[in-house]
């Protein structure tokens, strides 16, 4: 993995009402912690989306596992055999566009069964990030990470409207 140290967290959650609260909390300080402030907001948002669909599908125990290698994995097993498949949200349901949004903000993703249920992987690249032996540091060398969240937010904001078409299959309409 060149470089780059492997590292893994991993975080048990009961399907309640603060679950994807507290899975979106781990995730944010673990990618912090591994100085990948860059992929925050995206993988925070996946996480609370399939944390959301395990509490409300399978009812069961989950866990939230996360890894940095190459690339940023983020997983959720839960006890339900059934793989989740992208629906087509209508108008203005609030249900029905998570694993659209996941589709859109991760690089990859996919479901497989497991032994005790199943787990919905993705993986997020940030390429704004270059990876070394003294940790993430932005592409112009200064350290990578939340020093000025305005420029942060618009950064994030352009990456959004550069995929306007993936966000009106999304939403079902025209994103100024």
């Amino acid at each position: 993995m060149g470089a780059t140290a492997q590292r893994r967290a991993r975080l048990a959650l009961s399907a309640g009402p603060d679950s994807a609260r507290q899975g979106r909390r781990f995730v944010q300080q673990q990618l912090t912690a591994w100085g990948l402030d860059g992929l925050v907001d995206d993988v925070s948002l996946v996480t609370t989306e399939l944390v959301t669909n395990a509490v409300l599908h399978a009812r069961s125990e989950l866990e939230v596992v996360i890894e940095m290698g190459e690339r940023v994995r983020l997983e959720v097993h839960d006890r339900s055999v059934e793989i989740p498949a992208v629906r087509s949200a209508a108008g203005l349901m609030a249900t029905g566009r998570g694993l659209r949004l996941v589709e859109l903000l991760a690089s990859t993703w996919g479901a497989q069964p497991t032994t005790g249920g199943k787990l919905i992987w993705c993986e997020f690249a940030d390429p704004t990030l270059v990876r070394g032996t003294s940790g993430a540091r932005a592409v112009d060398g200064t350290p990578g990470g939340g020093a000025d969240q305005a420029a942060g937010a618009r950064t994030f904001g352009r990456r959004l409207l550069s995929r306007r078409p993936l966000l009106r299959r999304l939403v079902g309409r025209e994103v100024a």
